[in-house]
């Protein structure tokens, strides 16, 4: 009746996907934690240079 769960499953999944182009990478997740937002490296250079309001 007791199911094993792994905690650690999808939540370090879904963190480390980038919200613009959907790369997976380990800078997204510290970009998460410093800024709120989901981006990798390249995304957050684009944003830098020509940031859309």
């Amino acid at each position: 009746m007791i199911k094993n769960i792994n905690k650690n499953s999808d939540i370090p999944k879904k963190i480390s996907i980038c919200e613009k182009c959907g790369n997976t990478c380990e800078e997204v997740e510290s970009n998460f934690i410093l800024y709120g937002f989901k981006l990798c490296r390249s995304c957050k250079l684009t944003e830098t240079i020509f940031p859309v309001f």
